[in-house]
């Protein structure tokens, strides 16, 4: 999966959100079921590779995982609320 910053915006450089965007991810994993088996930042987008049971679609795993990186790096980083 591709997710990207609304308009393309470099916002992911610094260090500190991508390991809070890395531990999100771990606490879904443990929540869902799913493991992510490799997170990285390009600065403007994320790519993530991730595995799951048969019980969710893959549109499933997509729609969860992309609600909660996004509702709680809005709430929890406050520079990126900011600049969107």
């Amino acid at each position: 999966m591709i997710f990207c910053v609304k308009y393309r915006k470099h916002l992911l450089l610094d260090t500190e959100i991508v390991n809070f965007l890395k531990s999100i991810c771990f606490e879904i994993s443990e929540r869902y079921c799913f493991e992510f088996n490799a997170v990285g930042c390009d600065g403007d987008h994320v790519h993530i590779f991730i595995g799951s049971e048969p019980k969710y679609s893959p549109s499933k795993v997509m729609q969860v995982t992309k609600s909660i990186t996004a509702k709680t790096n809005l709430q929890k980083i406050l520079e990126i609320k900011k600049q969107l």
